[in-house]
């Protein structure tokens, strides 16, 4: 025999004689952490513009729109914020 045969050969029967690597174990997962609640939201005073009237509700103020538009104007935007308070 030739000796890089006899090298290939051994080199093989070496391979072949080792053990199957064992695969590494995958890392743990990390602990679950729960988000922090939001806070609280601030205590808002009553707004005195929007007011409840037996089963109705009552904007003593206009509601502005844009002319000839669905558009709210921006000066509108706090009493809708008190109409959602309320």
């Amino acid at each position: 025999m030739k000796p890089g045969i006899l090298s290939t050969l051994g080199l093989v029967s070496a391979v072949l004689a080792c053990k199957p690597a064992i695969p590494a174990e995958p890392p743990p997962e990390p602990a679950a952490v729960e988000p922090e609640p939001a806070p609280a939201p601030a205590a808002v005073a009553d707004p005195t513009d929007v007011h409840i009237e037996g089963d109705h509700l009552v904007i003593d103020r206009h509601i502005n729109f844009e002319f000839d538009k669905s558009e709210i104007l921006a000066d509108s935007f706090d009493l809708l914020d008190h109409v959602a308070q309320l």
